[in-house]
Protein backbone atom coordinates (compact mmCIF):
# COMPACT_ATOMS: atom_id res chain seq x y z
CA UNK A 1 0.00 0.00 0.00
CA UNK A 2 2.62 2.20 1.15
CA UNK A 3 5.05 1.54 -2.64
CA UNK A 4 1.44 2.57 -4.64
CA UNK A 5 1.03 5.43 -2.64
CA UNK A 6 4.84 6.25 -3.25
CA UNK A 7 4.58 5.05 -6.61
CA UNK A 8 1.39 7.71 -6.79
CA UNK A 9 3.16 10.90 -5.49
CA UNK A 10 6.48 10.14 -7.74
CA UNK A 11 4.27 10.19 -10.94
CA UNK A 12 3.09 13.41 -10.09
CA UNK A 13 6.88 14.61 -8.92
CA UNK A 14 7.51 13.52 -12.48
CA UNK A 15 4.99 16.33 -14.25
CA UNK A 16 6.62 19.70 -15.51
CA UNK A 17 3.25 21.43 -14.87
CA UNK A 18 5.13 24.39 -16.60
CA UNK A 19 4.83 22.95 -19.88
CA UNK A 20 1.76 21.45 -18.82
CA UNK A 21 0.29 24.62 -18.77
CA UNK A 22 1.56 26.09 -22.05
CA UNK A 23 -0.22 22.63 -23.71
CA UNK A 24 -3.13 23.28 -22.07
CA UNK A 25 -3.37 26.88 -23.29
CA UNK A 26 -2.36 25.40 -26.49
CA UNK A 27 -5.28 23.23 -27.05
CA UNK A 28 -7.85 25.62 -25.40
CA UNK A 29 -7.31 28.38 -28.44
CA UNK A 30 -6.92 25.68 -30.66
CA UNK A 31 -10.72 24.19 -29.11
CA UNK A 32 -11.88 27.71 -30.42
CA UNK A 33 -11.83 27.08 -33.84
CA UNK A 34 -14.62 25.88 -34.60
CA UNK A 35 -16.72 28.22 -32.15
CA UNK A 36 -15.28 30.94 -34.56
CA UNK A 37 -15.72 29.61 -37.99
CA UNK A 38 -18.87 28.25 -37.79
CA UNK A 39 -20.49 30.05 -34.83
CA UNK A 40 -23.95 29.12 -36.02
CA UNK A 41 -23.26 25.02 -35.32
CA UNK A 42 -22.49 25.95 -31.89
CA UNK A 43 -24.65 26.74 -28.85
CA UNK A 44 -24.55 30.34 -27.86
CA UNK A 45 -23.55 29.34 -24.41
CA UNK A 46 -20.07 27.74 -25.37
CA UNK A 47 -19.37 30.76 -27.25
CA UNK A 48 -20.38 32.98 -25.30
CA UNK A 49 -18.05 31.23 -22.27
CA UNK A 50 -14.99 30.70 -24.75
CA UNK A 51 -14.97 34.50 -26.61
CA UNK A 52 -15.13 37.92 -25.50
CA UNK A 53 -15.43 41.48 -26.86
CA UNK A 54 -16.70 41.13 -30.40
CA UNK A 55 -16.53 37.48 -30.75
CA UNK A 56 -19.24 37.14 -28.26
CA UNK A 57 -22.76 36.02 -29.20
CA UNK A 58 -24.64 38.90 -27.37
CA UNK A 59 -27.53 36.97 -27.19
CA UNK A 60 -29.82 35.73 -24.13
CA UNK A 61 -29.95 32.25 -23.12
CA UNK A 62 -33.38 30.34 -22.85
CA UNK A 63 -32.06 29.40 -19.23
CA UNK A 64 -32.21 31.75 -17.05
CA UNK A 65 -30.17 30.18 -14.39
CA UNK A 66 -26.83 29.63 -17.28
CA UNK A 67 -27.79 33.37 -18.27
CA UNK A 68 -27.24 34.17 -14.26
CA UNK A 69 -24.52 32.37 -14.09
CA UNK A 70 -22.62 34.08 -17.28
CA UNK A 71 -23.10 37.19 -15.72
CA UNK A 72 -21.89 36.42 -12.76
CA UNK A 73 -18.79 35.78 -13.97
CA UNK A 74 -18.39 38.43 -16.45
CA UNK A 75 -15.78 41.07 -16.05
CA UNK A 76 -14.99 44.45 -17.95
CA UNK A 77 -12.30 43.77 -20.63
CA UNK A 78 -10.43 47.27 -19.31
CA UNK A 79 -9.10 44.89 -16.46
CA UNK A 80 -6.55 43.43 -18.99
CA UNK A 81 -4.45 45.68 -17.21
CA UNK A 82 -4.45 43.74 -13.92
CA UNK A 83 -2.54 41.13 -15.95
CA UNK A 84 0.39 43.56 -17.08
CA UNK A 85 0.25 45.34 -13.09
CA UNK A 86 0.56 41.56 -11.38
CA UNK A 87 3.02 40.55 -14.19
CA UNK A 88 5.28 43.56 -13.54
CA UNK A 89 5.21 43.07 -9.83
CA UNK A 90 6.06 39.07 -10.30
CA UNK A 91 8.43 39.05 -12.98
CA UNK A 92 10.15 42.07 -10.99
CA UNK A 93 10.84 39.73 -8.46
CA UNK A 94 12.24 37.31 -10.41
CA UNK A 95 14.41 39.85 -12.44
CA UNK A 96 15.93 40.72 -8.96
CA UNK A 97 16.50 37.26 -8.79
CA UNK A 98 18.13 36.57 -11.65
CA UNK A 99 20.50 39.67 -11.55
CA UNK A 100 21.09 38.94 -7.75
CA UNK A 101 21.87 35.70 -8.96
CA UNK A 102 24.48 36.09 -11.62
CA UNK A 103 26.20 39.24 -10.42
CA UNK A 104 27.38 37.74 -7.10
CA UNK A 105 27.92 34.47 -8.88
CA UNK A 106 25.39 32.53 -5.64
CA UNK A 107 22.11 30.33 -5.94
CA UNK A 108 18.56 30.67 -4.64
CA UNK A 109 18.42 27.02 -3.26
CA UNK A 110 14.59 27.10 -2.33
CA UNK A 111 13.77 29.32 -5.78
CA UNK A 112 15.30 25.40 -7.29
CA UNK A 113 13.44 24.02 -5.26
CA UNK A 114 10.47 25.17 -6.20
CA UNK A 115 11.11 24.84 -10.06
CA UNK A 116 11.85 21.45 -9.14
CA UNK A 117 8.12 20.52 -8.20
CA UNK A 118 6.78 22.73 -11.10
CA UNK A 119 9.60 21.45 -13.74
CA UNK A 120 10.55 18.02 -12.60
CA UNK A 121 14.45 17.70 -11.24
CA UNK A 122 15.82 16.68 -14.82
CA UNK A 123 15.56 20.15 -15.70
CA UNK A 124 18.94 21.02 -17.75
CA UNK A 125 20.65 24.66 -18.30
CA UNK A 126 21.57 24.79 -21.80
CA UNK A 127 21.08 28.49 -21.72
CA UNK A 128 23.94 30.81 -21.44
CA UNK A 129 23.03 33.26 -18.21
CA UNK A 130 23.81 36.39 -20.82
CA UNK A 131 20.47 35.09 -22.80
CA UNK A 132 18.78 34.99 -19.66
CA UNK A 133 19.38 38.29 -18.27
CA UNK A 134 18.82 39.62 -21.86
CA UNK A 135 15.17 37.92 -22.08
CA UNK A 136 14.49 38.80 -18.51
CA UNK A 137 14.84 42.66 -19.68
CA UNK A 138 13.33 42.57 -22.76
CA UNK A 139 10.43 40.35 -21.20
CA UNK A 140 10.24 43.25 -18.17
CA UNK A 141 10.03 46.21 -21.68
CA UNK A 142 7.19 44.02 -23.17
CA UNK A 143 5.31 43.68 -20.10
CA UNK A 144 5.85 47.32 -18.72
CA UNK A 145 4.63 48.23 -22.78
CA UNK A 146 1.37 46.58 -22.60
CA UNK A 147 0.72 47.70 -19.05
CA UNK A 148 1.39 51.48 -20.18
CA UNK A 149 -1.13 51.16 -23.23
CA UNK A 150 -3.79 49.12 -21.32
CA UNK A 151 -3.48 52.06 -18.65
CA UNK A 152 -3.54 54.85 -20.96
CA UNK A 153 -3.65 54.20 -24.87
CA UNK A 154 -6.22 51.64 -25.16
CA UNK A 155 -9.75 52.49 -25.31
CA UNK A 156 -11.91 49.73 -24.31
CA UNK A 157 -15.87 48.85 -25.49
CA UNK A 158 -18.60 48.23 -23.28
CA UNK A 159 -17.28 44.70 -24.03
CA UNK A 160 -16.85 41.93 -21.45
CA UNK A 161 -14.39 39.11 -20.73
CA UNK A 162 -15.73 35.48 -18.20
CA UNK A 163 -13.53 34.49 -15.11
CA UNK A 164 -12.20 31.94 -16.99
CA UNK A 165 -10.15 34.57 -19.41
CA UNK A 166 -9.13 36.52 -16.97
CA UNK A 167 -7.59 33.66 -14.75
CA UNK A 168 -5.63 32.53 -17.62
CA UNK A 169 -4.36 36.19 -18.29
CA UNK A 170 -3.81 36.58 -14.34
CA UNK A 171 -1.85 33.42 -14.64
CA UNK A 172 0.16 33.54 -18.16
CA UNK A 173 2.86 35.82 -17.23
CA UNK A 174 3.76 34.39 -13.90
CA UNK A 175 4.09 31.20 -15.53
CA UNK A 176 5.76 32.90 -18.07
CA UNK A 177 8.71 34.07 -15.57
CA UNK A 178 8.84 30.58 -13.94
CA UNK A 179 9.62 29.18 -17.22
CA UNK A 180 12.19 31.20 -17.90
CA UNK A 181 13.90 30.47 -14.72
CA UNK A 182 13.36 26.66 -14.66
CA UNK A 183 16.29 26.44 -17.06
CA UNK A 184 18.10 29.41 -16.79
CA UNK A 185 22.06 28.21 -15.12
CA UNK A 186 22.02 28.34 -11.57
CA UNK A 187 18.59 27.56 -11.49
CA UNK A 188 18.67 23.48 -11.60
CA UNK A 189 20.00 20.79 -9.59
CA UNK A 190 23.43 21.38 -11.60
CA UNK A 191 25.87 24.20 -10.12
CA UNK A 192 26.38 27.51 -11.48
CA UNK A 193 29.63 27.85 -13.50
CA UNK A 194 30.97 31.37 -12.42
CA UNK A 195 33.00 31.16 -15.22
CA UNK A 196 30.14 31.49 -17.45
CA UNK A 197 28.68 34.40 -15.22
CA UNK A 198 31.32 36.58 -16.13
CA UNK A 199 31.23 35.93 -20.06
CA UNK A 200 28.95 39.07 -21.17
CA UNK A 201 30.18 38.43 -24.72
CA UNK A 202 27.13 38.23 -27.04
CA UNK A 203 26.70 36.41 -30.46
CA UNK A 204 25.65 37.47 -33.19
CA UNK A 205 21.96 35.46 -32.44
CA UNK A 206 21.37 37.08 -29.52
CA UNK A 207 21.78 40.00 -31.31
CA UNK A 208 19.80 39.21 -34.09
CA UNK A 209 17.21 38.46 -31.16
CA UNK A 210 17.25 41.81 -29.15
CA UNK A 211 16.87 43.47 -32.45
CA UNK A 212 14.15 41.53 -33.59
CA UNK A 213 12.35 41.93 -30.63
CA UNK A 214 12.04 46.25 -30.62
CA UNK A 215 11.28 46.29 -34.32
CA UNK A 216 8.32 43.83 -33.56
CA UNK A 217 7.89 45.58 -30.24
CA UNK A 218 7.75 49.29 -31.87
CA UNK A 219 5.57 48.25 -34.75
CA UNK A 220 2.83 46.70 -32.23
CA UNK A 221 2.85 49.47 -30.16
CA UNK A 222 2.11 51.93 -33.73
CA UNK A 223 -0.77 49.86 -34.15
CA UNK A 224 -2.17 49.97 -30.99
CA UNK A 225 -2.12 53.70 -31.49
CA UNK A 226 -3.91 53.29 -34.62
CA UNK A 227 -6.36 50.99 -32.90
CA UNK A 228 -7.16 53.79 -30.06
CA UNK A 229 -6.91 56.72 -32.41
CA UNK A 230 -9.86 55.05 -34.68
CA UNK A 231 -11.77 55.97 -31.26
CA UNK A 232 -10.22 59.68 -30.38
CA UNK A 233 -10.95 61.07 -33.81
CA UNK A 234 -14.19 62.32 -33.09
CA UNK A 235 -15.32 65.17 -30.46
CA UNK A 236 -15.66 62.55 -28.23
CA UNK A 237 -14.37 59.03 -27.47
CA UNK A 238 -16.84 56.39 -28.94
CA UNK A 239 -16.96 52.45 -28.50
CA UNK A 240 -17.67 51.65 -32.19
CA UNK A 241 -15.10 49.72 -34.23
CA UNK A 242 -13.33 51.25 -37.19
CA UNK A 243 -11.32 49.90 -39.92
CA UNK A 244 -7.67 50.59 -39.03
CA UNK A 245 -5.53 51.70 -42.03
CA UNK A 246 -1.38 52.53 -41.59
CA UNK A 247 1.68 50.87 -41.05
CA UNK A 248 1.43 47.03 -41.15
CA UNK A 249 -2.46 47.29 -41.72
CA UNK A 250 -1.57 47.94 -45.15
CA UNK A 251 0.06 44.04 -45.14
CA UNK A 252 -1.43 41.57 -42.41
CA UNK A 253 -5.39 41.85 -41.17
CA UNK A 254 -4.36 41.76 -37.35
CA UNK A 255 -0.75 42.92 -37.03
CA UNK A 256 -0.72 43.42 -33.54
CA UNK A 257 -1.55 39.55 -32.90
CA UNK A 258 1.71 39.12 -35.74
CA UNK A 259 3.96 41.36 -33.98
CA UNK A 260 3.25 39.82 -30.67
CA UNK A 261 3.92 36.44 -32.15
CA UNK A 262 6.79 37.84 -33.41
CA UNK A 263 8.01 38.98 -29.86
CA UNK A 264 7.87 36.24 -28.32
CA UNK A 265 10.06 34.46 -31.41
CA UNK A 266 12.66 36.69 -30.87
CA UNK A 267 13.12 36.30 -26.92
CA UNK A 268 13.35 32.66 -28.47
CA UNK A 269 15.88 33.39 -30.76
CA UNK A 270 17.86 35.00 -28.19
CA UNK A 271 17.53 31.74 -25.86
CA UNK A 272 18.97 29.34 -29.02
CA UNK A 273 15.46 28.01 -28.93
CA UNK A 274 17.38 25.74 -25.75
CA UNK A 275 14.63 26.43 -23.01
CA UNK A 276 11.64 23.69 -23.95
CA UNK A 277 9.00 25.81 -21.21
CA UNK A 278 9.71 29.00 -23.66
CA UNK A 279 9.16 26.74 -26.84
CA UNK A 280 5.95 25.45 -25.78
CA UNK A 281 5.11 28.72 -24.69
CA UNK A 282 5.81 30.27 -28.13
CA UNK A 283 3.72 27.39 -29.00
CA UNK A 284 0.88 28.55 -27.21
CA UNK A 285 1.12 32.24 -28.14
CA UNK A 286 1.41 31.33 -32.13
CA UNK A 287 -2.18 29.16 -31.91
CA UNK A 288 -3.82 31.81 -29.55
CA UNK A 289 -3.11 34.90 -31.57
CA UNK A 290 -3.80 32.84 -34.75
CA UNK A 291 -6.98 31.99 -33.46
CA UNK A 292 -8.08 35.56 -32.33
CA UNK A 293 -7.43 37.10 -35.92
CA UNK A 294 -9.54 34.33 -37.74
Amino acid sequence: MWQSGYAFLTMFASVNYLQLYFNCYTFIAILGLPLIICPHLVPHVLIDIYCYGRLSSGQLLDNKILQRLLIAIRLPKSRFSHFYVSAFVFHGIVSGIVFWSYFTGNTVPFIVRILDYMATVDRKADVKPIAVVAVTTLFMFHILRRCYESLFVSVYSGSHMNLLHYILGMTFYLVASCSLLSEAPGFTRKELNKDDVTDFHCNWQELIGCGMYFWAAWNEHRCTLILANLRRNSEKVTTKYGIPRGDWFNYVSCPHYFAEILIYVSMNVVLGFRNTNWISLLISIFASQTVLAL
